[in-house]
């Protein structure tokens, strides 16, 4: 697959390949459209334009998540740069009369960001993220010109990823007490906060899909919570962004980190019906000891997603990845599988892999 175009007729079903390939990275927008020297991204080139030649040389076409504070969607009143021998943090700031709502980007040299909210301790904090949230709907359209030049450097190969698609994730509940008692004692308030993001997020998906994008993707961490949590703050808000998105005509791609076979055992996956599920993390970071055997509960819309190790990609040799491709294929036999990695792409990981992987996809398709 050589184009974006391509790689949408093949999800739509309008190719007759079998088999496809693409690797995602993330953490390149803020390089990219900022030109930080100082920061590599995944596979190590120092702008996307490098990604994307790197997809055209191994014929594959890349994927890049887009976040929404990247491109203007929040309208922050100060952002603070700090660099620190291999780590580089913004800090972005929006005062409002309720307190400050921060978030904090956290780089490290040759690894992708991760983001700090330190907000949502009280319910002042609550109300300040609400006056965020208001505010930036208000300047929405703000965000057109970033997406336009997202569009130019990636060639359509960005996919927006708004918001996080569910409470959980969205109020990065994960690793903070305080934040997960906070979503306890106040559980309308914060279902009353996450329906007001998705309609941020609604906005901004209707002006990135007049500007072009065809892909939207939400990331969730569905495998870290409850059923009854799942239940009530996960399913409801995806369905609702999957009909939406599709309404416009556009593809929801839905990525899983962690550990996944539970989900797809009780069904989870098959109610959401991506149009793009990725992940199927194999151990240690998840439980997907089986690729075919997972994905045969999946309905057969659905087109699937990696889920060659990240850190075999990285140390192995062209060779084994290009068996270990081969392995995974003639499993996935009788499904349109995109072959990648189970999650973003490892920085430092050879070209001559990415190669391997193409050969692999066209090999396989001959014999299908």
């Amino acid at each position: 697959m050589l184009t974006a175009g391509e790689m949408l007729d093949y999800v739509r079903g309008g190719r007759a390949e079998a088999f496809a390939v693409s690797p995602l990275f993330t953490g390149v927008l803020c390089q990219g459209m900022h030109r930080h020297d100082w920061l590599k991204t995944s596979n190590d080139p120092d702008t996307i334009e490098g990604i994307c030649g790197i997809g055209r040389d191994c014929g594959f076409v890349p994927f890049f998540e887009v976040l929404w504070f990247e491109v203007g969607v929040m309208d922050y009143s100060e952002i603070l740069e700090e660099i620190s021998g291999h780590v580089r943090r913004l800090h972005k700031i929006f005062r409002t009369p309720h307190g400050e709502y921060v978030l904090v980007d956290h780089f490290e040299r040759f690894h992708s960001r991760h983001v700090s909210k330190t907000a949502f301790r009280t319910l002042d904090d609550l109300k300040a993220y609400e006056y965020v949230i208001r505010r930036s709907l208000d300047k929405i359209e703000q965000c057109r010109p970033r997406l336009r030049e997202v569009i130019r450097r990636t060639g359509g190969r960005a996919v927006p990823y708004f918001t996080a698609a569910n409470p959980m994730k969205c109020f990065s509940l994960i690793g903070d007490q305080d934040r997960i008692f906070l979503f306890h004692d106040e559980p309308d308030r914060m279902l009353q906060l996450c329906e007001l993001n998705e309609q941020l997020s609604r906005a901004a998906v209707k002006i990135a899909a007049e500007e072009g994008f065809e892909v939207f993707f939400c990331g969730t961490e569905n495998s870290l919570y409850s059923p009854a949590m799942i239940e009530r703050y996960s399913i409801p808000f995806l369905v609702e962004r999957r009909e939406w998105i599709r309404r416009m005509g556009r593809l929801f791609y839905l990525h899983e980190c962690g550990r996944m076979q539970k989900l797809l055992d009780t069904g989870i996956y098959q109610r959401l019906s991506p149009d793009i599920l990725e992940g199927f993390q194999p151990p240690p970071s998840g439980d997907i000891t089986d690729l075919a055997g997972a994905v045969r509960q999946l309905p057969e819309n659905v087109v699937t997603k990696g889920n060659l190790d990240l850190n075999l990609l990285l140390r192995s040799k062209a060779e084994e990845i290009k068996d270990a491709s081969h392995a995974l294929l003639q499993g996935m036999r009788g499904r349109r599988h995109i072959l990648g990695g189970s999650c973003s792409a490892l920085p430092g990981t050879p070209p001559d892999n990415f190669r391997a992987m193409v050969e692999a996809v066209t090999e396989a398709n001959r014999e299908a």
